[in-house]
This record gives structure tokens, sequence and C-alpha cells, in this order.
């Protein structure tokens, strides 16, 4: 072998050599990073580096596990929900100013607004009493609450019926209630009004309060004036056996304003069952009504289906007579008072009739 092929084969085995050995140093390094990586992971590497790793994992962990709960959950408290409330209740001043001018200029042919008797209005012409008011701010911050909705905007978006107005029909006569609709048709004809949805809660059709044929011209007159402009119409009817119309208007971007239209008896009726509708959505109570609350409760933790079966039949049942008596269809029985709970029918406790707790409502009211 010459001089010059010894020096080429000396320097072949000497970059063999050198590939090798940093073949083998790359492969104990990458080993070491890996087992010293692994120990950070694991929390057994010693030292104040560890420390600081340690707590900046355990504080993200907190963060993603308190996100996780409040996702799960969408919990929020009174501190959080009182100033959307607030905002949400002057913002919707301007909205219920312009939908109680709406309302009024709607139907001052054929109603008497917020107690107040016009004089060009004769009582054969005038089919019922038109009240506007907003929803208070307990109301308000009850239903954010009970919404668990973690922001404003969506907390907001839950309040449908901030803006409301009632029409307590003089007779309860479907007569009154297609005058009614007939006001809501010219108003729509000529772009006074835009409507968002009708809502017709009836236990059947004779006991409605507006006729179908009046129910179908509505919407149909939406359809025709609004075009493209979606007007949902529903008849249905409630477990409780609540008897009215809703329907929904549209005041502005945000807002919307809700007409009710029932009679005087189911009107009376709804505003004294509400306590119950109150407690089995966790709302708030007036103190006066706390031996109830205590009995509703107690109940309710033994067996919740049952209370709301017995509840909802006594309930309907009480709905029914009242609107049968607005018909004239069956005799005043009890001198003007509610259908007395059966307790036994029912399995409801006595201070659950309904007249019981109008004795307590007007009672705290006068004193």
């Amino acid at each position: 072998m010459g001089n010059r092929q010894f020096f080429l084969f000396s320097c072949f085995i000497y970059c063999v050599k050198v590939s090798f050995l940093n073949t083998t140093f790359n492969n104990i390094s990458f080993g070491l990073s890996r087992g010293l990586a692994s120990k950070f992971k694991k929390g057994k590497f010693e030292g104040p580096e560890n420390d600081v790793f340690q707590k900046n994992v355990k504080a993200e962990q907190t963060e993603q596990d308190k996100d996780k709960r409040v996702s799960d959950e969408e919990k929020v408290d009174i501190s959080t929900v009182k100033p959307w409330a607030k905002r949400l209740s002057f913002d919707a001043d301007a909205a219920f100013k312009i939908f109680r001018t709406k309302m009024e200029n709607t139907f001052s042919s054929v109603c008497n607004f917020e107690n107040k008797k016009y004089d060009w209005l004769s009582s054969e012409d005038c089919k019922g009493m038109l009240v506007a008011n907003k929803k208070s701010m307990t109301s308000i911050i009850e239903k954010m609450l009970s919404g668990r909705k973690k922001n404003e905007k969506d907390a907001r978006a839950e309040i449908q019926d901030a803006i409301r107005a009632r029409i307590v029909l003089t007779n309860g006569s479907k007569a009154e209630g297609d005058a009614i609709f007939n006001e809501i048709i010219n108003a729509v004809k000529k772009g006074k009004l835009e409507v968002k949805e009708i809502k017709n809660y009836a236990t059947d059709g004779e006991m409605q309060y507006v006729s179908s044929k009046m129910i179908k011209k509505l919407k149909q007159t939406v359809d025709d004036v609004q075009g493209g402009y979606s007007c949902d119409s529903l008849t249905k009817q409630k477990s409780t056996g609540y008897n009215a119309v809703h329907i929904i208007f549209k005041i502005d971007d945000e807002f919307d304003g809700e007409l009710q239209i029932m009679g005087r008896d189911v009107e009376n009726l709804k505003d004294t069952e509400d306590v119950f509708y109150k407690l089995g959505h966790n709302k708030h109570v007036s103190k006066k009504y706390t031996e109830i609350k205590k009995k509703y409760n107690a109940l309710r933790d033994k067996n919740p289906n049952k209370l709301k079966t017995n509840l909802e039949a006594y309930t309907r049942e009480a709905y029914l007579y009242e609107r049968k008596k607005e018909l004239g269809l069956v005799k005043d029985l009890y001198n003007g008072q509610f259908l007395p709970l059966d307790t036994t029918k029912y399995d409801l406790p006595k201070e659950f009739d309904f007249n019981n707790i109008a004795a307590i409502k007007n009672s705290a009211q006068q004193a």
C-alpha cells in the first residue's frame, strides 16, 4: 500500500469514528433530556427551578378547572347581575314610552287606558281596559339569575318581557277579542305595528278569547305586509290551564313589547296563582307567603312530581271555572270566590286553596 493510499484509508477510519461518537453522544443527550423532562412533568426533579415550574402548572390547572366549572354551571351571583339589570331597565325606558304610545293610539277607540275613561268611548263601545308597565328591577334580577348567563349580552337576551301591556276584556267574549284583533290588523296594514309572534293559550276552541278566523287573518296580514319578516303563530294548551292570548310586537332592534289579552276573572286567578309559579321556578315571593313557601318546599322535597301534578290539576280546574263564568256557561257558585280546593281529590294542604292565597294577599295590602 502506497503512502497516498494509506493516508486516504486513515482519513476514512477517522471519519467513521467521529460519526459513531457523535451519534452515541446525541443518543445519550436525548435520553437525559427526556428523563429530566419526565421528572419535571411528574414533579420529581428537585431544585428551585422545579418550584417555579410546579407553581405555574398548578395555577394553570386551577384556572382551567375554574373555567370548566363556570362553563358547566354558568352561575352568576346577584352582585354581577344587579348592574346588568339596572342598565337594562334604564335602556328600556325609551322603548317603553314608544310601546305605551303605540298601544294607546291603536286601541283608543275600543279600550280605556290605565283606569282613565275616555269621554268619547261609551260603555257599549268599550271592549276592555288597557294597562302598560315595565318589568320591575326585582323581576329582571330574578330572571337573569335563573337564566344563568355569564355575560351581560346573553342575560339581556333572556328578558323578552321587560315591556308589556294587558287588555282585560269587559265581558270576556270572543266578540270583544275579535274587536281587539281588528284594531291590530288595521295598525299592521298602516305600518304602525310590527308583529313577531302570536300565542293563543286555550283549553279548546270554545274557551279561547279570539276566534280562530281572526287569528289566521292577523297572521295572513302580517305575512302580506311584513313580507319576509318572521311571524310565528301557535295555539297550545298550558299544563296549568291558563287561558289568554299573547302577542309580541317589535319596538326597536333590542326590545319587544308583549300584549296579553284575557278576561277579568282569569286575570284575578292569574295574579293569585302566580305565587305557585314563582315557587316552582325558585323565584322570590313576598314574606307574607312564608308559611305557604314552607309547606310547598316540604312537599317538593318529598315528591316533586306528585306536587306538580296535583297542583296543576287543581289550577286547571280553577281556570276552567273562571273562564266558564266569564262566558256565562256556569253560575257563580261561590259568591265571587275561586274554585275551593278539594284537599282529598287533589291531595294538597288546605293552605293551597286559591281563596286562602287571595285572603293573604288582600290582608297584606290593607295593612
